[in-house]
């Protein structure tokens, strides 16, 4: 019973009228309460105000969508599925957090259901886990300085985790 999220990129303005009056940040529209077949894949659909897109978003959609087509399993360890809400937090994180400029994460499945984000720079390494659960796990470490952990919710990190996407 294999199902996953499919993240898909779309303008507020390619079609849909001018007088729509949409909100004026990003938004993800969430996957449907339920499909019509178990199998049906569930799409998450990003909606971005403008035809313009962030450089790094095409990547990292293809990215998060190859975590979303793991099956359960899929670490021969009994693995959970990635779960929907993941992805969209770690989605929803990315366009809070990313400039043009800001080198992508690398994207790694997490066996309880997660996304790991990764940034390992010469400058600074930066793991961000978005779990299943809601909440957020931070770890940043910049040269010999003690790790900064932080964790709670995502919009309780956010900030955090820009300021240190910044120093990356």
């Amino acid at each position: 019973m294999a199902k996953y999220a499919a993240l898909t990129v779309e303008s507020w303005d390619r079609g849909l009228g001018a007088s729509t009056n949409w909100p004026s940040a990003p938004r993800i529209r969430p996957a449907p309460a339920a499909t019509t077949t178990p199998t049906a894949a569930q799409e998450i659909s990003i909606w971005i105000k403008g035809a313009t897109f962030p450089k790094w978003l095409e990547m990292a959609r293809a990215a998060l969508n190859a975590l979303s087509a793991l099956p359960a399993n899929w670490n021969s360890y009994a693995a959970r599925q990635i779960d929907v809400g993941a992805v969209t937090g770690a989605a929803e994180l990315l366009l809070a957090v990313m400039e043009d400029d800001t080198p992508l994460p690398t994207f790694v499945p997490i066996a309880n259901g997660g996304v790991l984000l990764e940034w390992h720079t010469s400058k600074a390494d930066l793991e961000v886990s978005v779990l299943p659960t809601g909440r957020t796990h931070v770890v940043f470490e910049k040269g010999i300085n003690a790790p900064v952990e932080v964790e709670g919710l995502s919009q309780e990190v956010t900030s955090s985790v820009k300021a240190f996407v910044q120093q990356i």
